[in-house]
């Protein structure tokens, strides 16, 4: 695998890996992740969605909109809800 997804994968495993071996249990935790929308918050997001065993009751996502940073965008913008999947 190249490109994108080869990155995305090696990424994938060093997350992973921070978590099996600094032994930081998962299965009963909730997990906050402050996204700004942009391609890293994304990243993010994906790598918490396809780590988590049940990450539509562990994973809560709060976008901020700092207007300073971004005065168009934030005078634009609309909330939007994301549907997390269900891992069986």
């Amino acid at each position: 695998m190249t490109g994108r997804g080869h990155f995305f994968n090696l990424k994938m495993t060093k997350f992973t890996t921070f978590f099996t071996e600094n032994n930081i249990e998962i299965k009963n935790k909730k997990f906050l992740l402050a996204a700004s929308g942009g391609p890293d918050s994304v990243a993010l997001l994906k790598m918490l969605v396809n780590f988590l065993p049940n990450p539509s009751e562990q994973l809560i996502v709060a976008c901020l909109w700092i207007s300073s940073c971004d005065a168009e965008r934030n005078k634009s913008s609309e909330g939007h809800d994301v549907t997390l999947p269900r891992k069986a």
